[in-house]
């Protein structure tokens, strides 16, 4: 076969291809979809609207290791009851077994009865977590790091969200730890 006729085919072909395509796309476009609407609970709603801005911010938390004064702290944020945040924390320094952390939340005002409300999340020796957090109380919301190792630890947190960063010395933050960028 010469060249011009293995031409043509190929060309004939693709102009069968492609007509059958849209064919095809213009008889799919044709059909209107039918959906199966998913009603929202009051307990998990698939919108949360927050007064408060959305914001990203990078936390690095050092700890020394060996059992020395500061191998361990909390840092957490300032939250409201529903509010999210979508986070990822890394440690390097020290073995996985020997880095414990607690992801916790709890009031900053007691209820009528004296007692603060505490939300466990998730506790575990490792060094590395992602994920998203909904806040199940007003509060503050984060992690209680420590470190088991003979060697100095360093946290990095990545998180995305909406909340509050908690100002050194407060209630959450008494290390006085500042995320980058914070003043």
């Amino acid at each position: 076969m010469d060249r011009t006729k293995v031409q043509n085919l190929i060309t004939a072909a693709a102009t069968a291809v492609v007509a059958a395509a849209a064919a095809a796309a213009g008889a799919a476009a044709a059909q209107e979809p039918k959906y199966n609407e998913l009603k929202p609970t009051s307990e998990a709603p698939h919108v949360r609207p927050s007064d408060v801005p959305f914001r990203t911010d990078e936390i690095e938390i050092v700890l020394p290791g060996n059992g020395a004064r500061g191998g361990e702290l909390e840092y957490k944020f300032r939250m409201k009851k529903g509010q999210a945040i979508v986070y990822s924390w890394s440690e390097t320094g020290t073995p996985a077994d020997e880095f414990y952390f607690d992801l916790h939340g709890h009031a900053t005002t007691a209820s009528a009865n004296g007692e603060f409300d505490l939300a466990n999340y998730h506790k575990e020796s490792k060094d590395k977590g992602a994920g998203s957090l909904v806040a199940a109380v007003d509060g503050v919301h984060g992690w209680f790091f420590q470190n088991g190792g003979e060697k100095t630890a360093t946290v990095t947190i990545k998180v995305a969200g909406f909340y509050e960063l908690i100002p050194p010395g407060e209630v959450g933050n008494e290390a006085g730890i500042k995320a980058k960028g914070q003043r």
